[in-house]
């Protein structure tokens, strides 16, 4: 497994999980490039609440297709990815440029390099760290604001201050030992590396919204012109951004292994 297309085609949900990221290529990916780190058994990247890791798509599709859609639309929001793309591929105020870029990234998205393993363990009801990371208003699931809280919180020194308690739970304590402390072995471990400006991992590359840019992560009854122009350009930087940081770290994957 070193081609790139490898890592860049896409996943489909089969007969161990409907979810593209706990299929079972999926899990014979991390039990791959994770044997050393966390397991070389692919039983142990189970579906939710029945192993010790479990996938997570890192750079989400869904939050900046909802986005847009409420941009320029009123009707209840498609659910999933390919019905909120064809919403968007039939709106006549998208542009195509916009409807191929998202034609682009919901193919690319449920890929390998856009998928990680992380522990499987639920501190509230249904809640472990890729739900939290998803549902989360203080993630969005934006991987640069998720990881900037692991970063801080768990990788911050001996005073560090942990508010999110996914963090802390029975697995997630053990996972995050396994990176001996060390951020750098965290985010290399992780083959996160593309993920940031430069090799000293201190600065992501921007996935996230600023405070001037416009998502839209709830309906709003007035969308102004300006609203919508200011959420397109966000939206095209982000796709923009997120492919370029997939196809290299599908590039890093295939190399890895040569």
């Amino acid at each position: 497994m070193t081609d790139k297309l490898c890592f860049t085609s896409e996943v489909i949900g089969d007969q161990y999980s409907a979810d593209p990221d706990s299929a079972g290529k999926s899990r014979a990916f991390y039990a791959n490039y994770w044997a050393n780190t966390l397991s070389p058994y692919p039983a142990d990247y189970s579906k939710a609440g029945e192993a010790v890791y479990r996938g997570d798509t890192t750079i989400s599709f869904n939050t900046i297709a909802g986005s847009v859609l409420r941009l320029v639309m009123t009707e209840d929001m498609p659910q999933g990815s390919f019905a909120r793309l064809q919403a968007i591929q039939s709106s006549e105020l998208i542009t195509d440029d916009l409807k191929r870029q998202f034609t682009e990234f919901q193919k690319l998205y449920h890929s390998l390099a856009n998928f990680l393993p992380l522990p499987d363990d639920k501190w509230h009801r249904h809640t472990n760290m890729n739900t939290a990371k998803g549902v989360s208003a203080a993630y969005h699931d934006f991987p640069d604001l998720f990881y900037q809280a692991v970063h801080d919180q768990v990788f911050g020194g001996p005073n560090t201050v942990v508010t999110e308690p996914v963090f802390t739970t029975n697995k997630s304590l053990a996972y995050f030992k396994r990176f001996n402390g060390q951020w750098r072995q965290f985010v290399e471990q992780n083959y996160l590396q593309d993920f940031f400006t430069d090799d000293t991992y201190n600065d992501f590359i921007r996935l996230a919204p600023t405070d001037t840019d416009i998502v839209l992560y709830r309906a709003r009854k007035v969308v102004t012109p300006m609203d919508r122009e200011n959420g397109m350009a966000y939206a095209q930087y982000f796709l923009t951004t997120a492919m370029t940081i997939l196809n290299n770290r599908a590039s890093r994957l295939a190399d890895s292994k040569k």
